[in-house]
C-alpha cells in the first residue's frame, strides 16, 4: 500500500487549525504541536507496506 500523502496533509491542517485558535500558553501550544505533528508523521510512515521477495527464514530478496 502506498503512503497516503493526502491523509498526512489533512492531519497537519487539523493540527494547525487547532493551534490557530489558541491564544494563551504558547509553550504548551508549541509542545502540543510538536507532539501532534510527530504522531501524524509516525502514522504516515507506518501506513506503508514493505514487500520482499525473500522468505521469513532466509532473509534474502529485495525490499520494494
Amino acid at each position: 500500500m502506498p503512503l497516503n500523502k493526502n491523509a498526512l496533509k489533512s492531519d497537519i491542517k487539523k493540527i494547525l487549525k487547532d493551534l490557530a485558535s489558541r491564544t494563551e500558553n504558547q509553550e504548551k501550544a508549541i509542545d502540543d504541536y510538536a507532539t501532534a505533528l510527530s504522531d501524524a508523521i509516525e502514522k504516515y510512515v507506518k501506513s506503508g507496506l514493505v514487500v520482499t521477495s525473500g522468505s521469513p527464514t532466509s532473509h534474502t530478496g529485495n525490499i520494494t
